[in-house]
C-alpha cells in the first residue's frame, strides 16, 4: 500500500539557528496625543492646591506615557501618576426617546513634589 510506505533515504533536516524574534516596536506618541486637555472641575481645583493636577488623556495612554508627556510639556517630573477610567453616561434624546451613551473617558491625576507647579491657565 502506497499510503503507509516510508522513504528510506530521507535527508536529515539541516540544523540552523532559530529565527530571531522580532520585537514589537512601540511607536512613541507625541505629548499632545497623550494629554488631551486639563480637566477643569471644582475637585481638580482643590487637588491643584495640594500639588496634584488632573488631565483628560487618550484612551490607550498608560502611566509611563503620561509621565513622559508631563515632563516634555511642563518641564516638571511627576512623583506619581494615577489613571481613572470614567464610564459614559446614558443619555435620552427628548425628541425621539432614543437612549444613547456618552463615550468612555480616561483621566490622569499627576502628583508633583512640593514646590513644583503647573500653570494650566
Amino acid at each position: 500500500m502506497a499510503l503507509f510506505k516510508t522513504q528510506k533515504n530521507t535527508p536529515a533536516p539541516a540544523t540552523t539557528k532559530p529565527a530571531a524574534r522580532v520585537s514589537s516596536v512601540t511607536v512613541a506618541k507625541h505629548s499632545t496625543e497623550v494629554i488631551l486637555s486639563p480637566r477643569i472641575t471644582e475637585k481638580a481645583a482643590y487637588l491643584a492646591e495640594s500639588g496634584a493636577y488632573v488631565f483628560n488623556i487618550a484612551r490607550d495612554a498608560n502611566k509611563h506615557e503620561v509621565a513622559t508627556a508631563v515632563k516634555a510639556l511642563f518641564k516638571v517630573t511627576p512623583r506619581k501618576v494615577t489613571i481613572v477610567r470614567t464610564e459614559g453616561k446614558k443619555i435620552v434624546n427628548r425628541a425621539t426617546r432614543r437612549v444613547g451613551q456618552k463615550s468612555l473617558q480616561k483621566k490622569a491625576i499627576v502628583f508633583l513634589k512640593k514646590g513644583d507647579t503647573i500653570d494650566i491657565a
